[in-house]
Formats: C-alpha cells, sequence, structure tokens
C-alpha cells in the first residue's frame, strides 16, 4: 500500500491529507515451455433445465462435461493455429537471444558481461565494427605504401645488377 502526504500551509493552521492507494496485482503468468499448451477449453452457456427432468441426474452432469470438453472444428483449428504460433514465437525468441549471446562474445568490451542490455551489445558491437574498418582502411593504406617501397627496392637492385655487368 502506497500513503501519499499533501501539507497545505494555510495562514491559520497546517492541514494534512493522507491518501492510500493500492498497487494493482500483478496476474501470474504461466512457465514458459516449449511444448504447445493444452486444449483449452471455452466454457459453454448451459440451457435452463426444465422443473422436471426426464433423466437422471448423472447423465445431465455428463452430458454437460462432454458438452463442455467438445469443440468444434472450426475452434480445434484455432487452438491448433494459436499453439503453433506459440511454438514459432518461442523459437524466433530463442533464436534472437542466441544471437545476442553470440555477438556479445565476440565484442570484446563486453565479452565478459553476462548482463549487458541488447542496446549496449548492439552499441558496442557498432562501435567494434567501425574501429575495424578504421584499422582496415589504415593497413591497407600502409600495405600498399610497402609495397611501393618494395618495388622502389626491386627496381634499384636490377638496376645495381645491370651496371655490374
Amino acid at each position: 500500500m502506497l500513503f501519499i502526504y499533501f501539507v497545505f500551509n494555510c495562514p491559520t493552521e497546517e492541514e494534512i491529507d493522507v491518501v492510500s492507494i493500492e498497487k494493482p496485482k500483478r496476474k501470474r503468468l504461466p512457465q514458459v515451455t516449449d511444448e504447445p499448451p493444452a486444449k483449452r477449453f471455452k466454457p459453454v452457456a448451459m440451457k435452463p433445465k426444465a422443473a422436471v427432468s426426464v433423466s437422471s441426474p448423472a447423465k445431465e452432469s455428463r452430458k454437460d462435461l462432454k458438452r463442455q470438453n467438445s469443440l468444434t472444428s472450426d475452434e480445434e483449428g484455432d487452438v491448433s493455429k494459436r499453439a503453433t504460433h506459440n511454438v514459432l514465437e518461442r523459437k524466433r525468441r530463442n533464436d534472437l537471444k542466441t544471437s545476442f549471446h553470440i555477438l556479445r562474445e565476440e565484442v570484446p568490451e563486453i565479452k565478459d558481461n553476462e548482463r549487458a542490455p541488447k542496446v549496449t551489445i548492439l552499441r558496442k558491437a557498432r562501435d567494434c565494427v567501425d574501429k575495424l574498418k578504421k584499422d582496415e582502411t589504415r593497413l591497407l593504406a600502409e600495405l600498399a605504401k610497402e609495397r611501393r617501397k618494395n618495388q622502389e627496392l626491386l627496381d634499384r637492385f636490377y638496376a645495381l645488377g645491370q651496371k655490374r655487368k
């Protein structure tokens, strides 16, 4: 329960109002598994019973139970589609989670941070890719420079070899 106090300064007296607010209770979510949920049965509205019942009460209760447990083919299809969708969605979320774990392991800055948020993983990965691109550009320029230098040295070597003969 949360209490909120309001204090009003009046010229004659000080007034305090106390308001209590109940926190809304959260619904507990069912545990997530890889298996599709069992079929959920919708309650069927029961017809009012006649004043005089011809069949026995046991037969009536069995009929009501059958009526509640039977689903039309449309409802079965909807339940089946929903269960399939739930399984596929769970697989998609697990694949995404695995991909984030793999990406986190590849980024040196957050490799050891088991609880890194997704946005941090993405930002650090982007920074890492930018750094690698800069390094690649620098190294390619350095490689080109060294190749030119090597070619100049080879040219001088061959020129010196030609002069000796």
